[in-house]
């Protein structure tokens, strides 16, 4: 009996010592299982960590490239902006010879072969001004100038400090489609573009040629992507800023609007400046006054009528004429015109700005109102100026001359200022009348030698500015 319990035990430790054994392989081999498991995980964790860092670095290195030139960065994300700075011309040029023109606002010669809507020649467009763009940036990086783009948009706001954002006039150019030109699609009659600050969008049902569709992209890349840089307020350049740049850049339709003084340079001031010194003492004998003759008195009041549409008409026309022949007067000779050179001697200014277009649609929008209270007239009221429109009393008998003076004496109000002066850039009405004395108003002639007027700043008109005798001892 004692041989077989040893047997048994015997047997019993062997089948142990044999399950222990197999149960140590089993957790050996789930440990190296879990071993090799874990070390994949570290490789596959530290791989896929590395490719992270490579990605992470690869953006920090393009993003610091691509705001290296004069990048801003914000909370949300980076800015690509090119800071420039540089100094304006005072004058702008008059004559298109001295304008920077770019090649790619060259109009077509013939206008053969044009397409609606036609992808490819988008394609070869784009390309076109993409590659303009990287090369006005380019001028502006390596020389010590502004490229001719940035000085154009210098010149027109005169700022001396502006930011050009390139990236985004880039994305705007890649991002142009064309679209069926009705008005649920957002155009007007006759536009061919428009900007969305998103994507340019061109009229599809409008034939063009390639050197069109340049211009165009070029034009609206240009809009709402300059802004004013280190100054307070609103740092966006009004559109009639960017069009006279444009036209500073060789842009066809732009450059008739800037000719015929329809755009403004920055600091609200027409492109129309007079500068010259005011004389310090005024005439005192009309015969030395540079009188314009549209303000002669007629000779007699013969045919006079009331609220004549026709006699309205005539008069139009001859002040319109007058005020291009001033204009042109102050273009192309040396001095300020006549017409300059009064308000100039009467406002003690020597820089003075004069809006003739704000003139010529005064007098163009004139009106006859009954010489009611109702309507603001005043007792012996010809005329008054809204500032939209000027109204004549058609209850008063006038002759054509008459209704000529009346035109340019309103017209003359509240549409000339000081340039170049902090404070209220008006002149006072007695300024303005002074000057319409100078010109040749009889009316306010009276006044003027009678030394009811005043000059600017604010010295009176009276002509008693010797010293007084002194008494003789007895």
């Amino acid at each position: 009996m004692s041989s077989s319990s040893e047997c048994l035990s015997s047997s019993e430790s062997l089948s142990s010592s044999e399950s222990e054994t197999s149960d140590s392989e089993s957790e050996s081999t789930e440990s190296s299982l879990d071993t090799e498991s874990s070390t994949s995980e570290a490789s596959s964790d530290s791989a896929s960590e590395e490719e992270s860092d490579s990605t992470s670095s690869e953006s920090t290195d393009s993003d610091s490239s691509e705001s290296s030139d004069g990048a801003c960065t914000g909370d949300q994300g980076f800015v690509r902006v090119t800071p420039v700075h540089g100094r304006p011309r005072l004058r702008l040029p008059r004559d298109r010879r001295k304008m920077r023109i770019l090649k790619i606002f060259d109009p077509p010669k013939n206008c053969r072969g044009a397409r609606c809507a036609s992808k490819a020649m988008m394609h070869r467009a784009k390309k076109a001004v993409l590659r303009e763009l990287d090369r006005q940036r380019e001028l502006g990086k390596v020389g010590k100038k502004p490229s001719p783009l940035e000085q154009a948009f210098l010149d027109a706001s005169q700022e001396h400090r502006l930011t050009f954002d390139y990236t985004r006039m880039k994305s705007l150019v890649r991002g142009a489609i064309f679209r069926k030109g009705t008005s649920r699609n957002g155009f007007d009659a006759d536009d061919n573009a428009y900007n969305d600050n998103t994507q340019i969008i061109v009229n599809g049902s409008v034939k063009l040629v390639e050197r069109q569709l340049r211009i165009l992209l070029m034009h609206e890349c240009l809009h709402n992507t300059v802004e004013r840089d280190g100054k307070p307020g609103n740092p966006t350049l009004g559109e009639n800023i960017e069009h006279t740049a444009m036209a500073l850049l060789g842009d066809r339709e732009k450059q008739q609007d800037y000719f015929k003084g329809h755009l403004r340079m920055g600091r609200g001031r027409p492109v129309c400046l007079s500068r010259n010194f005011p004389k310090k003492k005024l005439p005192r004998d009309r015969r030395k006054m540079r009188s314009l003759k549209i303000f002669d008195p007629p000779k007699s009041c013969r045919g006079a009528r009331c609220a004549s549409k026709a006699m309205m008409r005539r008069a139009k026309k001859a002040v319109l004429r007058e005020l291009d022949r001033q204009r042109e007067l102050g273009r192309v000779g040396k001095k300020p015109s006549p017409l300059e050179q009064a308000f100039l001697d009467a406002s003690q200014e020597h820089r003075l700005t004069f809006d003739y277009t704000r003139m010529k649609a005064l007098v163009q929008s004139a009106i006859f109102l009954k010489g009611t209270s109702r309507n603001g007239f005043d007792a012996d009221d010809y005329a008054y100026n809204d500032n939209t429109k000027i109204i004549v009393n058609g209850s008063m008998k006038l002759v054509e001359r008459q209704l000529r003076i009346v035109l340019m004496h309103e017209c003359l109000h509240n549409t000339v200022e000081r340039d170049g002066k902090p404070g209220n850039p008006t002149l006072g009405e007695d300024i303005e009348h002074t000057a319409m004395a100078l010109l040749g108003d009889r009316e306010e002639q009276r006044d003027y030698f009678r030394g009811r007027l005043r000059m600017g700043r604010p010295r009176s008109m009276s002509f008693s500015q010797n010293f007084p005798r002194k008494k003789r001892k007895c």
